[in-house]
């Protein structure tokens, strides 16, 4: 893919942080942009950036550990949106401190984000970027 201008762009974790910057960025290379997070409350305001920007925006809330969440959120943009042509796998979390101090549950939930979720949002929707005449998986 060489040319971003009138793709449609699905970013998780997209309603605040690296997410929020790359859609913008998408945004000002004149792609729609299609913004998922778990936290619904900022997806308003993260929406209302990205069209400020000059870019149609939707955004949707999503766990992405959870595979009937994932399924929803693909037949949601679906019928609203249409077929997406990049798929950013960014969501994600952190847990600070040294490794034998974090909490063991910390360490299994960076895991089910981080990994699990990227595995689930990808076996969702790359059958859609796979009939796309150019398409474009990332994952952060």
């Amino acid at each position: 893919m060489t040319e971003l201008k009138g793709k449609r762009v699905l970013i998780t974790g997209g309603a605040q942080g690296i997410g929020l910057e790359m859609a913008l960025k998408f945004a000002g290379r004149g792609c729609e942009v299609v913004i998922a997070d778990l936290n619904e409350a900022k997806l308003g305001e993260a929406t209302a950036k990205i069209e400020a920007a000059g870019a149609p925006a939707w955004g949707f809330r999503v766990d992405v550990t959870n595979p009937t969440s994932v399924a929803a959120l693909r037949a949601q943009i679906a019928a609203e949106v249409g077929p997406i042509d990049i798929l950013v796998n960014n969501a994600g979390i952190v847990f600070g401190g040294p490794f034998t101090e974090t909490p063991l549950e910390r360490h299994f939930k960076t895991y089910e984000v981080n990994v699990l979720g990227v595995v689930a949002m990808t076996h969702a929707f790359l059958p859609d970027l796979i009939e796309r005449p150019e398409a474009h998986l990332v994952h952060i």
